[in-house]
């Protein structure tokens, strides 16, 4: 029921990530199976990065609106399990495109990308969530992830000196290390979701 109001509340924003995934599949049908690298990182940089969008659209209309109060008591009670909860969603869609996109290319990719969707999707959602509570702007945290996800596409992830969470090789070397990457990227999307719970409270402290 609460899913249902908070969906109804996002109205058409909820639909955008759905819209990319649907963009995604005409191009997977449209483009030769063998470009399954091409297919991967079109996966990452289109599709994954809108793991943020309805952990923190669920809350544009706190901000919108500036109610400080109700959003200070909507952090303690329900920000952690609405976001496992749109986040566990979208990752459930990404998988599902990871599982198709097998299906095309008639090989399976290894079993190693799929640790590497899932840690993608926690730190890029848990990061642009942290980043609106902070700045109580979600403009600026979706445009900040729009551009790091431009500029590593761009670069191939090569020229600017920040993490680079993307893989633009399949290549058996970052195979091997793709797990231990994602107990990384979850370590570290866990302690994005603490500040951002620490941060919001002193909001509900002040206003007290």
């Amino acid at each position: 029921m609460l899913l249902k109001f908070q969906i109804k509340n996002m109205g058409s924003l909820f639909y955008l990530p759905l819209l990319f995934c649907a963009f995604y599949i005409i191009f997977l049908l449209l483009i030769p199976a063998e470009l399954e690298g091409i297919l991967f990182l079109i996966l990452q940089i289109a599709v994954l990065p809108f793991s943020f969008w309805w952990p923190v659209f669920n809350i544009y209309d706190l901000y919108q609106n500036n109610v400080e109060e109700i959003f200070a008591t909507y952090i303690g009670k329900n920000l952690l399990f609405d976001y496992l909860r749109f986040t566990s969603l979208f990752l459930i869609l990404i998988l599902f495109l990871f599982f198709i996109t097998n299906i095309k290319v008639g090989q399976p990719f290894p079993l190693h990308l799929v640790f590497l969707l899932i840690g993608q999707t926690f730190i890029i959602s848990s990061f642009v969530l942290l980043i609106t509570i902070y700045l109580k702007s979600i403009e600026i945290a979706s445009m900040s992830a729009i551009l790091y996800v431009f500029s590593e596409a761009v670069t191939t992830g090569e020229i600017f000196p920040w993490p680079h969470i993307f893989i633009f090789s399949l290549d058996s070397h970052n195979l091997n290390v793709l797990w231990i990457q994602m107990i990384i990227y979850l370590f570290i999307s866990a302690i994005f979701l603490f500040a951002s719970i620490k941060y919001a409270k002193t909001i509900e402290r002040n206003i007290i």
